[in-house]
């Protein structure tokens, strides 16, 4: 009996879902956290969403719109 199907035996395809949906939604968690933690981002994420309530921002259609290189 290999590995695979052991584990197969011991928790259900239902059950490895929701493991694997809680995994996601802990690494999102911890994620937010850091951004919450750096006072520095967190401050740059509340001067965007202010620039973008008073139209303070620009518009680019295309990468090259940005002067980004390929």
């Amino acid at each position: 009996m290999t590995e695979s199907s052991t584990m197969e035996h011991l928790i259900s395809k239902e059950e490895i879902e929701l493991l694997s949906k809680t995994k996601n939604l802990l690494e999102e968690l911890l994620d937010t956290i850091e951004v919450i933690a750096d006072e520095e981002t967190l401050e740059a994420i509340k001067q965007s969403g202010s620039d973008f309530e008073n139209d303070n921002y620009e518009s680019f259609r295309t990468k090259k719109d940005l002067d980004v290189p390929d």
